[in-house]
C-alpha cells in the first residue's frame, strides 16, 4: 500500500492485515504493517508551528512524536478527550507519529476484492495524496482505509493552513475529573521512561477493570478487545443466571456473561462506561460484562503476590494473585478461567 509521493495508493494484490478502530461512530483501518504500538492516551505537551490537526507531542521512550487528532485531520470537529481514548503509533516513510482514536476494535484479514478505490470519499492530503485511500466493504459496513504516508506533511514541506490551531490540550480535559487527568499524567511519565529489554520481558500488562464497587486486574493477553456495551441486549431464555443475553458482534452472535456471579461482587446497571471484554479461544467466543476499564498498567511479574492470606482470599478460586495498586491491593482476576468453566460454556448455535 506504500506509495511514492504524489502517486495514488494502489490496491493490495494479496490479503491485507488491517487494524480496525472506531472514532466518532466511523470505522477506520490502517495497514497493520504501519502500526508500531497501541497505547492509552497520555497527557500531551503543547506544540507550535504545526498544522491545526497536530494537538501536541509526547515523549515516546526518548523520542518526540507529534500526535494527530484524526477528526480534525479529516475535516470534522474534534471531540473532548476521554481517559479511555487510545493512541495508535504509526510508522510512515517520514518517521513515527501517533493518532488519537476512540477505540481499537480488531485486527482483521481483508480480501483484496473488498478493497475499493474511492474518489468521492477521499480527504485532502499532502502533495496530492489522500488521507483516505480506499474503502473496505465489510458486510453491511464500509470502513475507511487510511494512507499512513498522507496524514502528516513531510519534513520541511510548506503547509498552507489558515485554520486555527487546536485548543491547548489541558482545555480539552476540563470535563474530566481530577483523578482521570492525573491518570493521563501518570501514563505520560511511564511512557517517557526507557525500559531495558529485561524489564520488558518481565512486564505483565494488566487492564484495570471495575465490577460494581470492586477493582480487578486482568491479563490483557487473554482479552481480544474491549468493546462498548450494546444499548440493547437480547435475552436468552432457559439459560443460567450468569448469561445476561446475546448480541451481534462483527457478524457473529456473542454471548454476554456476568462474571460477578462467580465473585463476591455485583455488576452495576449498563451505562456509557460499561464495556465488554471480548474473549476468543479457537472456536470459543464470549463477552464478559464489566462496569469500566480504567487503564492498562505494567507490573513486574514478581510484584504479583500469592492470594492466600490476603483480604481478597474469599475469591481465591478465580484470582491468580494480588498486586499493590494505588493505596491498596487489587486481585489479578483469572477471567478466562471463569468464562471457560464447564457449566458456563454456552453453545451459541442454539441461540
Amino acid at each position: 500500500m506504500r506509495t511514492l509521493e504524489g502517486q495514488a495508493p494502489s490496491l493490495p494484490a494479496a490479503r491485507l492485515q488491517a487494524i480496525l478502530f472506531e472514532h466518532d461512530d466511523v470505522m477506520y483501518a490502517l495497514d497493520a504493517r504501519a502500526v508500531v504500538e497501541i497505547l492509552w492516551l497520555p497527557e500531551l505537551s503543547p506544540v507550535v508551528q504545526m498544522p491545526h490537526f497536530v494537538v501536541g507531542v509526547m515523549n515516546y521512550r526518548g523520542r518526540t512524536l507529534p500526535v494527530v487528532d484524526l477528526l480534525r485531520r479529516v475535516g470534522r470537529a474534534s471531540a473532548p478527550y476521554q481517559v479511555t481514548d487510545q493512541l495508535v503509533v504509526v510508522e510512515s516513510r517520514d518517521g513515527l507519529y501517533a493518532i488519537i482514536v476512540e477505540m481499537v476494535r480488531d485486527v482483521v484479514s481483508i480480501d483484496p476484492d473488498d478493497v475499493q478505490p474511492t474518489e468521492a470519499l477521499s480527504s485532502g492530503g499532502v502533495s496530492g495524496s489522500r488521507v483516505i485511500s480506499h474503502a473496505i466493504n465489510r458486510e453491511s459496513a464500509v470502513v475507511m482505509l487510511l494512507d499512513p504516508d498522507a496524514i502528516l506533511p513531510p519534513p520541511g514541506s510548506a503547509w498552507s493552513d489558515d485554520r486555527p490551531s487546536a485548543d491547548p490540550f489541558p482545555s480539552r480535559l476540563e470535563h474530566l475529573p481530577v483523578d482521570a487527568r492525573a491518570t493521563l499524567r501518570e501514563r505520560a511519565t511511564e511512557l517517557a521512561a526507557r525500559p531495558d529489554s529485561d524489564d520488558e520481558e518481565d512486564a505483565l500488562a494488566l487492564a484495570i477493570i471495575r465490577i460494581g464497587d470492586d477493582w480487578f486486574g486482568i491479563d490483557v493477553s487473554t482479552v481480544e478487545q474491549f468493546a462498548r456495551c450494546p444499548a440493547h441486549i437480547t435475552p436468552v431464555p432457559c439459560t443460567p443466571d450468569h448469561v445476561r443475553g446475546a448480541t451481534t458482534f462483527e457478524g457473529d452472535v456473542l454471548t454476554l456473561v456476568d462474571v460477578s456471579t462467580a465473585l463476591d461482587a455485583k455488576l452495576g446497571e449498563i451505562s456509557p462506561t460499561s464495556r465488554v471484554a471480548v474473549i476468543r479461544q479457537d472456536d470459543f467466543h464470549v463477552g464478559a460484562l464489566v462496569d469500566d476499564v480504567e487503564d492498562i498498567v505494567f507490573f513486574k511479574r514478581a510484584a504479583v503476590r500469592d492470594v492466600e492470606g490476603s483480604v481478597l482470599a474469599a475469591n481465591h478460586s478465580f484470582l491468580r494473585g494480588v498486586v499493590e495498586f494505588g493505596d491498596g491491593i487489587i486481585g489479578v482476576l483469572d477471567l478466562l478461567g471463569i468464562v471457560t468453566q464447564e457449566d458456563w460454556v454456552v453453545d451459541e448455535r442454539v441461540i
